[in-house]
C-alpha cells in the first residue's frame, strides 16, 4: 500500500493468501549485528525513489510466491 501511495496509484491485489505463513526469528542476527539503523518505511521510500528516478534493476524474478524453499 505504501508503494502505491508513493507512486500515486491504488494497488490491486490478485489471488488468495496461502494457508500458512512464512515466519523468521531475527533474534540471532540482531544479537550478532545489532538493530537495523534504517526503518522499513525508509527502505520503502528509498526504493520507490530509486525506481522513479530510473535506477538500475537486475530484472530478475523475486520468487516471492515460492513456498517450497527452492529459489
Amino acid at each position: 500500500m505504501e508503494f502505491g501511495r508513493l507512486f500515486g496509484i491504488d494497488p490491486e491485489f490478485s489471488g488468495t493468501e496461502g494457508p500458512t505463513a512464512l515466519l523468521n526469528n531475527a533474534a540471532r542476527a540482531r544479537a550478532l549485528f545489532g538493530s537495523p539503523t534504517v526503518s522499513p518505511a525508509e527502505m520503502i521510500e528509498w526504493t520507490a525513489h530509486w525506481v522513479q528516478d530510473g535506477g538500475v534493476t537486475l530484472d530478475k524474478p523475486t520468487h516471492f510466491q515460492t513456498r517450497d524453499g527452492t529459489f
